[in-house]
């Protein structure tokens, strides 16, 4: 359902915003390289 892959998206880049709260994105440069 196209609703439900909007939703992982969405939960994807929550995740991702909190990630790079937490953690420094100079340690880990290939996470965010995408």
């Amino acid at each position: 359902h196209e609703h439900d892959s909007q939703d992982v998206v969405a939960h994807l880049t929550l995740v991702v915003l909190k990630a790079r709260d937490l953690i420094p994105p100079m340690t880990t440069p290939e996470r965010f390289a995408f």
